[in-house]
């Protein structure tokens, strides 16, 4: 969902795609940063 959401967009909302911006291997390494930051808030 995360991957979708940075390459295309949310229809209806101000997140703007970014798939003709970055590569797929970008992408999946910002999905990958949001993650590793969603872990370390919960282990607080």
């Amino acid at each position: 969902m995360l991957f979708n959401t940075i390459n295309k967009g949310r229809r209806g909302t101000v997140i703007a795609p970014f798939g003709d911006q970055l590569m797929p291997e970008e992408i999946w390494k910002i999905v990958e940063f949001l993650r590793d930051k969603n872990r370390q808030r919960n282990s607080k």
